[in-house]
């Protein structure tokens, strides 16, 4: 799903958000501002809400209230993506170092990275939950004339498609898959590479695995910094020669995987030993 254009359309709604949550003074340090904390709570858990989380529930633990919630119609096949912030804030003493009132959020203009928002908790971590909240409210809010739909209750499976207008064609925009996500590389292959998707149809909601002709799987992301898939990474093993290390270097050089965070080095380095074993097999 590329968020960039729900973000853009909704962006008055969601600063307006941050906003108002940013003027809760929510510091779990100062025990008279516990009411504060416990609206900080509920304002977060509404929020969960309004995005399309399940069992979305506010917490009493021995200290501060914490928020629950979940999204568990994936498959069990499908990983589980733990997402963990907190909505109290840190004091806000000495006050005279504030050049406006901490629980008063603005937006001031800096040379360097544009327009930032100015506010106790506008960075640690309200501001960053809520994005992380508002991510799944695009992922999840696929609807529209151009969405197409299909859920099999019994089943539990589900699945929609979003049909961007290009001129006489489309595009794919973004996907949500239920139940049965076999079919995951392949769309995901449409979105990544933004090939023309009117012709496929409902074809997008077919069940299964198989990609519709003209179409292929580009396999599971290996390095998720720079996208680059399991499909690329062993058709470039393919092509070189040398040692693992030479090989893995090439492989660096020309996809830039696992030249950023590097999390994905082991499995590059598997693939690198693994495409070379024909090669070893066949030496004298």
């Amino acid at each position: 799903m590329r968020l960039v254009p729900y973000v853009d359309a909704e962006r008055e709604r969601i600063v307006d958000a941050l906003f108002a949550w940013l003027r809760i003074p929510s510091i779990s340090a100062h025990p008279d501002r516990a009411g504060d904390v416990r609206a900080s709570a509920a304002f977060c858990a509404d929020q969960m809400r309004a995005a399309g989380l399940e069992h979305v529930v506010v917490l009493e633990t021995a200290g501060a209230p914490a928020v629950y919630g979940d999204w568990v119609h994936a498959g069990p096949d499908a990983p589980t993506a733990l997402v963990y912030g907190h909505h109290d804030v840190q004091p806000v003493d000495p006050l005279e170092l504030w050049h406006s009132p901490p629980f008063e959020p603005v937006i001031v203009a800096d040379g360097e990275h544009g327009s930032e928002c100015k506010a106790r908790g506008a960075i640690d971590d309200k501001g960053q939950v809520l994005y992380e909240i508002e991510a799944v409210r695009g992922l999840l809010a696929l609807d529209g004339a151009d969405t197409l739909r299909y859920a099999d209750v019994k089943r539990g499976q589900r699945r929609a498609v979003r049909l961007v207008r290009d001129g006489a064609d489309a595009h794919l925009e973004g996907f949500l898959l239920g139940g049965d996500t076999r079919a995951e590389a392949w769309i995901k292959a449409l979105l990544q590479d933004r090939l023309p998707a009117q012709a496929f149809g409902r074809q997008l909601l077919r069940p299964g695995a198989s990609a519709p002709s003209g179409v292929a799987a580009r396999g599971k992301v290996i390095c998720s910094c720079f996208g680059v898939t399991q499909t690329a990474i062993s058709e470039q093993v393919a092509l070189s020669a040398g040692t693992d290390d030479e090989r893995l270097a090439r492989l660096q050089e020309t996809l830039k995987c696992g030249t950023n965070c590097g999390s994905c080095l082991p499995e590059l380095k598997r693939m690198v030993r693994a495409g070379a074993a024909p090669a070893l097999a066949e030496a004298p």
